[in-house]
């Protein structure tokens, strides 16, 4: 009786380490704390793949390849012209209010002005995560 006890306390351990890691992986790929403008109709998945970036000092595409991956519905690979394409829809809704993402020639991107964008959009209680 005490083994099986025992071995219910290491699964219940196994099970909080299991669950945390998922809360750490969760707020890699989904950061929270930002109120984006209604205006810029923004899709739920370049809200994401735009706080993503903001997130962040720079993204690799590799990067930005996972994420988008973890995004899509079915979870397979996306060809990176999906990313590119998601990129450019982004740019455009939000470039009348100032907020570009740039390219990094090979390595990835970044949104420029990323400090002034998170200081408007992200929650204080947010802003040190």
């Amino acid at each position: 009786m005490s083994s099986l006890i025992a071995e219910k306390a290491k699964l219940l351990e196994r099970i909080e380490i299991l669950e945390e890691e998922n809360r750490q992986f969760k707020e890699l790929f989904e950061p929270e704390g930002y109120q984006l403008p209604r205006d810029w109709r923004l899709t739920k998945t370049e809200t994401k793949v735009l706080i993503f970036i903001a997130s962040r000092k720079q993204v690799t595409w590799e990067q930005m390849q996972a994420h988008c991956e973890y995004l899509s519905e079915k979870h397979e690979p996306l060809g990176p012209q999906i990313t590119r394409t998601w990129i450019c829809k982004i740019n455009s809704k939000v470039r009348p209010d100032g907020w570009k993402i740039a390219n990094i020639w090979g390595v990835g991107c970044y949104l420029e002005n990323r400090e002034k964008f998170n200081k408007l959009y992200r929650r204080q209680d947010h802003a040190d995560r």
